[in-house]
């Protein structure tokens, strides 16, 4: 491990900064401190992706044509070494060698991730809490207030209950009160936002996290259950905003961990990815489908997986838990609960919330299943005009792969019976890395330390702020998963039907975008009617603002 020694001249490399921004560099460790200096830098040096920059002609990967072949090859299978990386003692991740459009990880970025991440800085924890009239200042000399994206909700701050509650009703939270498979019969009200992680270890430093959260029949947050006190607080007792202040910190980190990280990226982007382009050749049509929305996946997944899940990672020092017996547990958990395939339109809603469905008042279902079936006849008409090709050996070969992804999790893929499989299967994949990454990926509310919801909470010191060293490491993960892919909604000249593509392509496209387009205004209308109706606003299922791919 480097020694605690070396943050001198770490610190010296940040140059002149406030004297309150010296103060809280003096109280991070070395592994903190490099990756406060070194994150902002590589992320102001990427520009967003553009739609142009997707072309035919760069996709290859995992296969060769001889020279003067056309469009449709013949392609010869290239062996691909993949590499299978452990997360857990029974689940693993399979990662491509490459990125189709970025190339090979380079080797001086693996090392040093390797280094400033993994092995090189122990993990060594502080408690230092940001002085209010000097935030600003330390924002500013880290270089984090360039690097945050700008929130597009308002008057969002989670911390009166009205605003907490819309977290959970309108905000990152919704997917844990969608998974409330029953109304609850409690005296505190139908809704129930369940998140026991308390079970999981924590370093010595902090209290566990885990609470359960009941809503009355009108959104509102009626009691607060924390799981390590055994306690239920109710608005105005004594602790109940040290409670909502739990419940934030293990909603985000949950929907982070779980959620982001292992569903999105791992379990849903990965499989994708590399199914797509080990067993279809470029010019196959499902292939074709799947390329834009597997834009730089491999190397955003790369990257997200040196930076989040090793012990030592960002996450890691960002949040409370140990890594054996906490973290890795988290992970496991994730997989044990996943149902990231499972057709959106399908899953069960209990008949409350389907009733704030019905009313305008729980967007997040009705808004993203009007996407979804709008995805499965997009779908649908793509493996129509494939013809043969939407069920030949090499379509097969990709279904059975990702089937086998999910073999162990608690939505497993169906053998394969008919078109509907394929459809559901790919439908589910798009609406994934568009839709569902746009909320679970949304990071822009949590920029202040008082108001925000990530990562842990001082055993000792104030329940109600996050630490500085926390607050700022959280703060390089959410700007990581913030660079931009090129947006869904554009034409991507330089692909479809072009070099070579068929023209129905074009057509096909064409049409889903406008489509969009059409379903955009529809839930901009009804998020304007939900306000003028005096609820909160949802802007997070507008196709106007969904990228084509998973960025982090």
């Amino acid at each position: 491990m480097i020694s605690q020694t070396v943050a001198v001249p770490l610190i010296a490399a940040f140059g002149d900064v406030h004297e309150s921004t010296h103060n809280i560099l003096t109280e991070m460790s070395p592994g903190t401190l490099a990756v406060t200096r070194a994150v902002p830098e590589s992320l102001i040096s990427l520009g967003p992706g553009v739609h142009t920059d997707i072309t035919t002609e760069g996709v290859s990967l995992g296969w060769t044509k001889p020279e003067g072949a056309g469009f449709s090859g013949p392609w010869e299978e290239d062996e691909l070494e993949l590499e299978v990386t452990e997360i857990t003692d029974s689940f693993s991740v399979t990662e491509l060698p490459e990125d189709d459009f970025f190339g090979p990880l380079s080797l001086s970025f693996a090392m040093g991730g390797d280094f400033l991440l993994n092995s090189g800085f122990e993990v060594i924890d502080s408690t230092v809490y940001f002085e209010d009239e000097t935030f600003d200042e330390v924002m500013e000399d880290l270089r984090i207030d360039q690097i945050m994206p700008p929130t597009y909700n308002t008057d969002f701050d989670m911390v009166s209950d009205e605003s907490f509650s819309r977290m959970f009703f309108y905000g990152f939270g919704v997917p844990i009160l969608a998974a409330q498979e029953e109304v609850s019969t409690s005296e505190n009200g139908p809704f129930v936002a369940d998140m026991p992680l308390h079970s999981f270890a924590t370093r010595e430093r902090y209290r566990s996290l885990g609470a359960r959260v009941h809503f009355d029949s009108h959104q509102q947050v009626t009691a607060i259950y924390d799981y390590e006190n055994e306690t239920e607080y109710k608005p105005g007792d004594e602790g109940w905003e040290a409670a909502k202040f739990l419940a934030r910190i293990t909603c985000f980190t949950l929907i982070t961990a779980r959620e982001h990280l292992i569903w999105t990226h791992m379990l849903g982007a990965q499989p994708i990815t590399v199914n797509s382009q080990t067993k279809l050749p470029p010019s196959h049509p499902i292939r074709r489908l799947l390329t834009i929305h597997t834009y730089r996946t491999s190397t955003v997944n790369a990257n997200a997986f040196s930076a989040l899940v090793p012990e030592g990672s960002m996450l890691h020092r960002a949040g409370p838990f140990e890594y054996e017996g906490g973290l890795k547990n988290i992970f496991q958990y994730s997989w044990d609960t996943s149902n990231i395939f499972e057709p959106f339109k399908t899953r069960r809603i209990n008949p409350a919330l389907q009733e704030l469905v019905d009313a305008n008042r729980f967007p997040f279902v009705s808004q993203g299943i009007a996407y979804y079936e709008l995805v499965e006849e997009f779908v649908r008409e793509w493996l129509n005009e494939s013809g043969d090709q939407a069920s030949d050996t090499y379509a097969m070969e990709f279904y059975e792969g990702m089937r086998a992804s999910t073999i162990g999790q608690a939505y497993e893929i169906p053998e394969y019976s008919g078109e509907q499989d394929m459809i559901d299967v790919l439908t589910q994949a798009i609406w994934i890395v568009t839709a569902w990454h746009e909320l679970v990926g949304y990071v822009a509310d949590l920029n202040n330390p008082k108001t925000g919801a990530f990562a842990r909470i001082s055993k000792e010191c104030d329940q109600t702020q996050v630490d500085a060293a926390s607050f700022i490491v959280a703060e390089l993960v959410c700007a990581s998963t913030s660079i931009r892919m090129p947006y869904l909604m554009r034409e991507f000249p330089n692909y479809f039907g072009s070099g070579g593509a068929p023209a129905w392509e074009r057509t096909v496209w064409d049409s889903f975008v406008n489509k969009m387009g059409e379903l955009s205004t529809v839930v901009q209308n009804q998020d304007e009617e939900r306000i003028s109706a005096g609820h909160p606003e949802f802007k997070h299922m507008d196709p106007a603002r969904f990228e084509c791919a998973v960025s982090v």
